[in-house]
């Protein structure tokens, strides 16, 4: 039984080590003082980012913007960042290969790249359509 448990807190540490490399690349993270109040809601002023890319050091400036909705009468998180920075200090891992590169896809088409999570709950595979919901209706998107 010990063994058993030194495998599993060994496989825990190494996933949480993967996730945290994964999924936290940068330096500094800033975000309006409303935020602290209103939560999330507020867009950094376009000038930061500048301001950050005129640093001395500074190789790149990403964004990360989340809502949360529901789709098709389930939660989900909607979140909206630079895909040419994710792609370079964050890649994701994709569960299923498509021919296309799946960020250019999502910034020129009407694609989405959806969690594991979101696509199991939902019984989605590559290809399947979604309909986003926005102020100019329901968008769908492969």
């Amino acid at each position: 039984m010990a063994v058993g448990v030194t495998i599993m807190v060994h496989s825990f540490r190494v996933t949480v080590d993967q996730w945290i490399g994964e999924s936290i690349k940068a330096d500094l993270f800033i975000a309006p003082s409303t935020n602290l109040v209103a939560g999330a809601l507020e867009p950094l002023d376009p000038q930061a980012e500048m301001i950050a890319l005129a640093t001395p050091g500074i190789r790149a400036v990403g964004s990360y913007r989340e809502i949360r909705l529901f789709l098709d009468g389930q939660p989900a998180k909607l979140a909206a960042c630079k895909l040419d920075v994710l792609r370079v200090y964050n890649p994701l891992t994709f569960l299923s290969k498509i021919a296309e590169d799946p960020y250019e896809l999502c910034r020129t088409g009407d694609y989405a790249i959806v969690s594991e999570n979101f696509a199991r709950r939902r019984r989605l595979k590559s290809g399947d359509m979604i309909s986003l919901p926005t102020p100019g209706g329901l968008r769908p998107l492969k």
